[in-house]
């Protein structure tokens, strides 16, 4: 009986540890995943704010629509990455940050959108104004926001992951107690099985032996 108590525990356990490892990997790959993707927020952000100032200094009108076009496209992934940033935040503070950060892109968009629309109207000195105040706040405030983030998701990975391996190491802990717990067990009970029983059938065969030959 103890024995299958301890096969038992140690199947129990070891399911146990196997799930707990792949919510460490899981948690790990989740980290990683969010990591690159402000990455790719950030590049994005970058290459419209430089698209951007292209626009300005572009002298023919086929070069500012390339430039547009570049920026509408890379709106569009921008885009889509802080959709998907937005359905993956796993925090209240991490959805609140996202926000925030969907706040300074839209107001990055409605700066490049006012940018453009002066450059191509050839009145640079807002066009430059623009760049160098609204546009330029915005996209610091994007990459501060991003790096913050990026630390936060960093972090609250590092304290899931200690978390679950203490998990880990007070399961192994628990299950090694119960195996030695029922080896001591079983050592206990064939001893008992020796003493109280086997012991004193045998002096008893011995005892009828003798009476029987005397």
């Amino acid at each position: 009986m103890m024995g299958v108590i301890a096969i038992l525990s140690n199947l129990v356990s070891s399911s146990s540890l196997f799930s707990i490892r792949e919510s460490s990997s899981r948690i790990t790959d989740d980290s990683l995943n969010s990591i690159e993707r402000l990455e790719e927020i950030e590049k994005y952000s970058q290459s419209i704010y430089q698209r951007a100032l292209s626009h300005i200094v572009a002298t023919d009108y086929s070069t500012k629509v390339e430039m547009v076009n570049g920026i509408r496209e890379e709106e569009a992934a921008l885009e889509k990455s802080l959709t998907n940033a937005q359905q993956v935040a796993a925090t209240d503070s991490e959805r609140s940050q996202v926000s925030q950060l969907i706040t300074e892109y839209v107001d990055m968009k409605k700066s490049i959108n006012l940018l453009t629309a002066a450059s191509a109207n050839s009145d640079n000195v807002t066009a430059y104004k623009l760049a160098n105040n609204n546009v330029k706040k915005a996209s610091d405030s994007m990459s501060a926001t991003i790096s913050e983030l990026a630390d936060n998701t960093e972090r609250d990975a590092t304290i899931r992951k200690n978390d679950l391996n203490r998990v880990i190491k007070s399961t192994s802990i628990f299950n090694g107690a119960a195996i030695l717990i029922s080896i001591l067990g079983m050592v206990a009970a064939i001893y008992v099985v020796f003493m109280f029983v086997l012991r004193p059938l045998l002096r008893t065969e011995r005892e009828l032996r003798g009476i029987i030959k005397g």
